[in-house]
């Protein structure tokens, strides 16, 4: 019997699912500094699936997000926003977040960042204080946990090899005369 192309392709197509590779957890940092003495930092996490390079991370694409702000304006001295704090943002273009890396408005302890130009905010503290937004690195994430258990896969080759042992024992019962 002669394998067509279609065979071919339903029998290889197993193999090569196995090898496909998935997105991955991208993570950026960025630094903050105020004219009124305020310095921070933040970072927030994205899937590259969902935003591909050159696209902007939306308040929905954001698997995390926090940010710090010490000193200055800032009411008691230090406050951190995290993701549920504030109502949007506004970054882009992923992966360098060169051009926008502000939000909306982020509230809490009487803190209120509210963002102004592409790379600056405003803080309403103990007083008005301009907050100046720094990109800074990229970096993938290691998503994998210390209680995860690993599932036992063949290989690509041991695949390889199992598909050729069932090829070539169905082509010797193929080439055996029916009884």
């Amino acid at each position: 019997m002669k394998l067509t192309a279609f065979t071919r392709t339903v029998m290889l197509a197993p193999l090569f699912a196995s090898s496909l590779v998935h997105g991955a957890v991208q993570s950026h940092s960025f630094t903050l500094l105020g004219n009124n003495g305020e310095v921070g930092s933040g970072s927030f996490t994205w899937d590259d699936v969902t935003v591909p390079n050159g696209g902007s991370v939306g308040y929905d694409d954001l698997l995390s997000f926090s940010l710090t702000l010490n000193g200055g304006n800032v009411v008691g001295g230090s406050v951190t926003f995290e993701k549920v704090d504030c109502d949007d943002v506004l970054l882009l273009p992923a992966p360098d977040f060169t051009t926008s890396l502000n939000v909306s408005t982020c509230s809490k302890g009487g803190n209120s960042l509210m963002g102004e130009t592409p790379l600056e905010g405003r803080l309403a503290g103990m007083g008005p204080s301009v907050i100046s937004f720094y990109p800074g690195s990229t970096s993938l994430v290691n998503t994998s946990t210390s209680n995860a258990q690993s599932i036992p896969t063949l290989p690509f080759i041991g695949l390889a090899l199992l598909g050729g042992m069932l090829g070539v024992s169905g082509t010797r019962k193929l080439q055996q005369p029916l009884r």
